[in-house]
């Protein structure tokens, strides 16, 4: 508490000692004279009354007697005697007495110090309802010479004096219900009690109940600060002076909150020359008028004016630059304990700048800036543990500083921390966690963090994948000049992936990434400008953003620029160029480039038809798991394509390719099971056609349509053909546009036929120019059924179909000739089968790719 024990004792003793004598109500002639005599201060006359009173006993006199000896009023001062005569009134049930006595053992006045006895006789008095003896019962408990504070006790003394109307009772109970100290915290009678005091005319009240106003959002309750704050001011208290200008400066009044600093100032107060000397520097005064203030304060041992003297100095700002200067101050700083002193000076000490380099120093102050939880000294401290560069690399206790730092809402320590649940680096795996502190982070405006988030969204990783929020995140990032995040979000909007397809916008992310040196950004700009998207189409500016890329070490810009070179987009051929850069790309590992030497050679472009290298290249992107390449070694099996012809290493090589999901592999594989005499092995010819129908694959969903009508390996259904069918029709694959046609012309057991849906199928299949669809056409349009009768149609399609080799269009039209009447019924359309094609084998493509890594 503010006041000492021994302050109370002297301001309370004076005090109970004249209302003793003024209430001693009716008394003897001799007790009357002596009230009389020490109301006019005439103590050797209340002396000389009072001791015949005291040595017949009276603890009245006796009390008052000691009181005399104590303070030397009227006699010597005596405090022997003072500590007879306050025995004697203690014994004989004197209040009073038993107080005074109690803070003579208290303080050792003559008597050898003893708190024992002291608390013996101070709770005598208290169990009378001696207010003051409460106070200090309560102020020794709160401050004991020995062990810990015991608010508690402190507290339940303080409660007994304010319920007997103690101010000072009301005040102590106050503070430590506003601080939650031995008791319940309880702003409410806090304030309650505060006012008491304050009104009664307690000045440490008045201030302290202005504090816990000043805090609130009621005006009428920060009104009520104003008025106590500034009337403990105007008492002369320094403190308040300090608080009602702080107070004020909160509240927008400036030019008052200065005058009632510069008294504070005046009486040599350094926390008020300190905010003066912030408010020169913060709000538009002079520096140098800023640094004598911060120098009143430094001198006189303000740690926090010793740190902002020092940065003026290393800043030159209102005082000559001096690096020295600054270190100095730095230094005292971090002696009293400042933490961002001693952050700083460890930075001096690790950069060698203003002082020698000494990394040990460096470590020690850090540590120390650490300890006092600086949440910058904590994250750069964990940094080191981390990387174990400078100290041993302990990644228990990086994690350990960056909870610590992470605590304080540091936004740096908060995505370390992040990273290292994610990674299950120095503390348990744990995804929640994760992201949980990169979030904090994130919200908190750190751009690393909100660049993981939106990689963690975007793949799916430890959170569901959202591309719109991976988007978000991204875009907080890159508008604060984070490359990564500008690139990816480039990516985003060229694939409109999460946000709105914008080749534009995609084109400018990319671009402010790639102005950064981004190799991922040059790489991706470079494919947009090769392809003419939200940028006009500059195969030059491709090649050079390449070139660039490959400068900045993209592991993907060699291969690119090696296609780009092979004549890939249409553009010229420079073989030599081509073979070089795809050469590169292969040798650093790129599986792509090896796939696509090995179909330059296959094919015999770029360099003479060779398919030993084909198969070798092929082989070598296949072994490195590229599925694309495991697919194509597989044809080449299953053809004897360069290789000698064998089933079994095609159906080897669909299978590894097909558990990497890809499609056509999926496809071929179950083709290839579905010819075997195992049963077992037929079954899961279907399982893989069904997962590369689900996928979306068109020729897959056809083949599942073609089973279903046959029953081949699947029960009959016309439904599900019917789906299957429509499914792939939609995608434009035209076999299935076909078949869905002649499902709905001829219908089946469980379904209608349906001409009109028939002719718009068939029309579709022929137009893409398939023969069979366009035979059907031509049938169509010269029955007349589904669609008007167009005999000149009809013979148009049908001529189509016989010149693409189909034998009953031929005799249709034969027949037509011969016959001006004919027409043909539904029953004489001649039915054909179903149709399925093989798909292509894969090309190799260049696609933009999001920037993979922090």
């Amino acid at each position: 508490m503010r006041l000492s024990s021994k302050t109370i004792k002297r301001a309370t003793l004076l005090s109970f000692a004249l209302s003793m004598l003024l209430s001693a109500g009716p008394a003897k002639a001799d007790m009357r004279q002596a009230v009389k005599a020490y109301s006019e201060k005439r103590y050797k006359d209340a002396y000389t009354h009072l001791l015949p009173e005291a040595e017949k006993g009276d603890p009245l006199a006796q009390c008052t007697l000691g009181y005399l000896y104590d303070q030397g009023n009227g006699v010597s001062q005596d405090k022997g005697k003072a500590m007879k005569w306050y025995k004697e009134a203690a014994k004989g049930g004197s209040a009073d007495g038993q107080y005074n006595l109690g803070l003579m053992f208290r303080d050792g006045e003559g008597t050898p110090k003893d708190n024992y006895k002291a608390t013996y006789w101070l709770e005598k008095a208290a169990s009378q309802g001696h207010q003051t003896a409460q106070i200090a019962l309560g102020m020794m408990a709160m401050s004991p010479d020995e062990g810990a504070p015991r608010y508690e006790d402190g507290a339940r003394w303080f409660a007994m004096a304010a319920e007997g109307g103690s101010i000072s009772g009301c005040y102590n109970l106050g503070r430590l219900l506003s601080l939650g100290r031995g008791i319940e915290k309880d702003e409410g009678k806090a304030v309650e009690l505060l006012r008491k005091a304050a009104e009664g005319g307690h000045i440490y009240a008045q201030h302290d109940l202005g504090i816990l106003l000043g805090k609130s959002d009621d005006p009428k309750l920060v009104e009520e600060a104003d008025k106590w704050l500034e009337k403990a001011a105007r008492e002369g208290y320094d403190d308040s002076q300090l608080s009602y200008g702080a107070f004020l400066l909160r509240n927008g009044r400036e030019e008052e909150a200065k005058d009632w600093l510069k008294m504070a100032s005046d009486r040599g107060n350094p926390e008020a020359q300190y905010l003066l000397g912030q408010l020169c520097r913060q709000q538009g005064g002079s520096f140098k008028e800023a640094a004598n203030w911060f120098g009143l304060a430094a001198r006189q041992g303000h740690g926090p004016a010793q740190y902002a003297l020092a940065t003026l100095y290393e800043r030159g700002t209102g005082v000559e630059k001096d690096p020295t200067l600054s270190a100095l101050w730095y230094r005292r700083a971090a002696e009293q304990g400042i933490p961002e002193a001693q952050y700083n000076l460890s930075v001096i000490y690790r950069k060698g700048s203003s002082l020698p380099k000494d990394l040990e120093k460096s470590l020690l102050w850090l540590e120390k800036a650490a300890e006092l939880g600086l949440p910058e000294a904590q994250y750069s401290l964990g940094t080191l543990y981390r990387e174990g560069d400078e100290i041993p690399r302990d990644l228990s206790k990086a994690a350990e500083l960056f909870r610590k730092a992470s605590n304080r809402g540091n936004a740096e320590s908060q995505c370390a921390l992040g990273l290292m649940y994610l990674r299950g680096a120095g503390v348990p795996r744990d995804e929640k966690e994760a992201i949980e502190h990169l979030i904090a982070s994130g919200k908190s405006g750190y751009p690393s963090a909100q660049y993981n988030l939106g990689l963690l969204y975007s793949r799916g990783e430890a959170v569901p994948r959202d591309t719109a929020e991976a988007a978000r995140w991204f875009r907080k990032a890159a508008l604060q000049g984070h490359p990564g995040a500008q690139c990816n979000l480039g990516v985003q909007y060229e694939r409109g992936d999460g946000v709105a397809l914008v080749p534009s916008a995609a084109a400018a992310w990319l671009g402010k990434a790639a102005k950064q040196g981004d190799p991922y950004a040059l790489y991706n700009l470079a494919l947009l400008y090769q392809k003419g998207r939200g940028v006009e189409k500059d195969r030059q500016r491709a090649i050079e953003l390449l070139e660039k890329a490959i400068e900045a070490e993209s592991w993907d810009a060699p291969y690119s620029l090696g296609c780009l070179f092979a004549g890939d987009d249409g553009g010229p051929v420079r073989e030599i160029s081509a073979l070089n850069r795809l050469y590169q790309a292969a040798s650093a590992g790129d599986r792509r480039a090896m796939l696509r030497l090995g179909l330059a050679y296959d094919e015999g472009k770029l360099v003479s038809p060779d398919k030993m290298e084909a198969v070798k290249w092929i082989r070598k992107a296949a072994e490195q798991g590229s599925d694309k390449a495991q697919f194509t070694l597989g044809a080449m099996y299953l053809k004897g394509d360069g290789l000698v012809k064998n089933h079994s290493a095609a159906m080897s090589w669909f299978s590894e390719s097909a558990e990497q999901g890809n499609l056509q592999a999926q496809y071929n594989l179950g083709l290839c099971l579905c010819d075997s005499g195992d049963e077992e092995l037929r079954s899961s010819a279907i399982m893989w056609m069904e997962r590369a129908a689900q996928a979306g694959y068109a020729p897959a969903q056809c083949e599942l349509g073609i089973r279903y009508i046959t029953g081949e390996g699947l029960p009959q259904s016309d439904p599900a053909a019917l789906r299957w069918f429509s499914l792939s029709a939609e995608q434009g694959y035209v076999p299935a546009q076909y078949n869905l046609a002649v499902l709905y012309l001829y219908g089946g057991p469980y379904l209608s036929p349906d001409e009109s849906s028939a002719f718009h199928w068939f029309s579709r299949a022929a137009e893409e120019g398939y023969r069979d669809a366009q035979f059907y056409l031509g049938c169509l349009y010269e029955r007349g059924n589904a669609v008007s009768r167009d005999v000149k149609a009809a013979k148009t399609w049908l001529t189509m179909a016989m010149e693409g080799g189909s034998a009953e269009a031929k005799e249709v039209l034969d027949e037509m000739e011969r016959d001006e009447d004919f027409a043909i019924g539904k029953e004489d359309m001649p039915r054909l089968p179903f149709g399925s094609d093989l798909p292509p084998l894969p090309s190799v493509e260049n696609d933009v790719d999001e920037k993979k890594e922090a």
